[in-house]
Parts: C-alpha cells; structure tokens; sequence
C-alpha cells in the first residue's frame, strides 16, 4: 500500500509564531538587533499561506531597522509589507513610513504616508502628532526646494 506524497510547507507555523513574539518582546525591551533577527527567522520560516504573520513580522522589521536609524531599509520593509497586503495597512505602519521618508529628508513621500496614515484609524493624539508631522515635513519641503533651486543657478 502506498501513502500519498507529503506536501511540506515552506516552514512552521508556530516556529513562526514564536519568532514573532519574541521579536516583539525584544522590540519592546529596546533590543533592536535581537528583535530584527527574529523578525527575519519569523518571515524566512513562514508558511507562504500565512500572509497575515508574514505582514506583522515585515511591519516588525520596518520597526525594528526604524529603531536602529536604517532608515531606507525600514522603508523597504514597510513597502513589503504593504506589498504582501495592501488592505491590511494600518495607520500606524504608514506614520512610521513615513517618519522614515522625513528622516531620508523625502519629505513629499513622507507627507503622503502620514495623510494616509489619518484615513487608517489613528487614536486622536497619533492624529495631532501626525498633523504636526505634517505641517512640518510642509516647511521642511519647501526650504529644501529653495536650496536645491539655489543651487541650480
């Protein structure tokens, strides 16, 4: 008697899980690094059906390389996310973005994740703090364009 073929997923669900959580454990305890390697082991041992986990640990990620100051990589990760889902994007991964685009001086970019991220359910201090982030990534585009015109000329 023969048995069917076993379909092997790409990884465990709850060794994925796992990484997960203990990536988050370490975001909130400040280990960035730790937190990061985690996050990657939680994404490289997902299941491919599990797009939902995959999303968290990406947006993880973006967190976690935001928190180490790579900004641009933080900015891959959250596009990644958004990539794998677009409907699941909260308000809270498009501020971080864009706080990410502000801190690589893309103010433009910036000023549309933080408008986005208003439409996505902020609570009303992370809506003042965005409108404040906007308003600021405004002025700050503007004097960059002024510079940049100068040194055209």
């Amino acid at each position: 008697m023969r048995s069917a073929p076993v379909v092997e997923e790409r990884g465990s669900l709850d060794d994925s899980l796992g990484w997960y959580n203990m990536g988050i454990n370490l975001l909130n305890e400040g280990k960035n690094d730790e937190a990061l390697s985690s996050f990657e082991k939680a994404i490289g041992g997902c299941p491919s059906s599990e797009v939902e986990l995959r999303v968290k640990a990406q947006n993880g990620r973006g967190n976690a390389l935001y928190n180490e100051g790579r900004y641009p990589e933080s900015i891959v990760a959250y596009h990644t996310a958004i990539g794998l889902d677009p409907k699941s994007v909260s308000g809270r991964t498009l501020f971080n973005m864009g706080s990410s685009y502000a801190a690589v001086e893309m103010f433009d970019d910036a000023i549309k994740c933080f408008s986005q991220s208003l439409e996505r359910g902020l609570d009303e201090s992370e809506a003042e703090l965005c409108e404040k982030q906007i308003s600021r990534c405004r002025v700050l585009a503007r004097e960059q364009a002024k510079r940049q015109a100068r040194g055209i000329r």
